[in-house]
């Protein structure tokens, strides 16, 4: 007996295929999902069995989620996890509690792959009463950003301040990546360049988390001073804990958006602190790299927007 796969549907076969106390079959007469110790009537075709999800299958998934996390942070601490052979399960979701926003994208990466499993096992199901497959599975997985995150754009000398907290951080990491007097040169050049974000015409755009919790930021400014072409991009960075969601993407974006409304075509921004990994998403919000920096040509992007 065929029946229609719906959200609601999906959402009571993942909640069944996650209990591990009791093992579930599908009624398609009523359409719930139903424990086979429950299961009383005799008419067996109307029965079907639910997609295999255990141990073995949650561990998978939680490898691969970690294989695609960009996070190092919480990357190496899940890691350590799957490797350390016992309380698996329990210890990686107490290091996803330490990262609210790492849980949130773990939930949301769970629950569409569980649901990618769903829509193949119902479309073997429609493959046997003769009915033509269905389509991708539907994507209703939310964006971390909005849910998680809060950007505001300040164009005051003030609003420099409020990076001050997290400056030694950054240039602790800076002194770690280069290492001896050059660490101590790159960032005594990123302390010069600083100083340009108490011009009156500087912009910020600060990043938050839900919990308000400083998270990244952008300062950019026209330069030459009074320029009307050129910007520069003075700080740019995430903190550690909040890298990989998509924060930095997001702060070019933003940035760019200011800049064409205010006719600046060029915007620079020197390569102190991008790591090699970020250089895919600095390609995607226009950046290309020139002699070790990276400039953007705004004018390309404005028919986009």
């Amino acid at each position: 007996m065929n029946f229609e796969m719906t959200e609601e549907i999906c959402n009571q076969i993942i909640f069944a295929m996650e209990d591990q106390k009791k093992s579930f079959v599908f009624d398609s007469i009523h359409c719930i999902p139903v424990a086979k110790e429950d299961v009383q009537n005799s008419d067996k075709t109307s029965y079907y069995s639910l997609p295999v999800w255990g141990s073995i299958q949650g561990f998978k998934l939680m490898e691969r989620f970690v294989s695609l996390l960009h996070n190092p942070l919480a990357r190496e601490e899940l890691r350590a996890v799957l490797f350390a052979g016992r309380g698996v399960f329990r210890n990686y979701k107490n290091v996803l509690k330490r990262y609210p926003e790492i849980e949130l994208l773990w939930f949301s990466f769970k629950k569409k792959e569980m649901r990618s499993e769903i829509y193949r096992w119902y479309n073997d199901l429609r493959e046997s009463w003769g009915l033509e497959k269905l389509g991708d599975v539907p994507e209703e997985i939310e964006d971390v950003l909005p849910a998680y995150f809060t950007f505001s754009t300040e164009k005051t000398k003030s609003a420099c301040g409020k990076l001050e907290e997290s400056i030694s951080l950054i240039e602790n990491e800076l002194l770690e990546r280069y290492q001896g007097e050059t660490g101590k040169i790159v960032v005594n050049f990123w302390c010069n360049l600083r100083k340009l974000e108490s011009s009156d015409s500087s912009i910020v755009i600060l990043a938050h988390s839900i919990s308000e919790d400083f998270a990244g930021a952008l300062a950019v400014l026209p330069y030459p001073e009074n320029s009307v072409q050129t910007a520069l991009i003075t700080s740019f960075f995430v903190l550690p804990e909040f890298r990989g969601l998509g924060i930095g993407k997001n702060l070019l974006d933003r940035c760019c958006d200011k800049l064409i409304d205010s006719g600046i075509r060029y915007v620079l921004l020197p390569n102190l602190a991008i790591s090699d990994s970020f250089y895919p998403a600095l390609k995607r919000s226009g950046f290309l790299q020139n002699s070790g920096n990276f400039i953007a040509d705004l004018s390309s992007k404005s028919t986009n927007y």
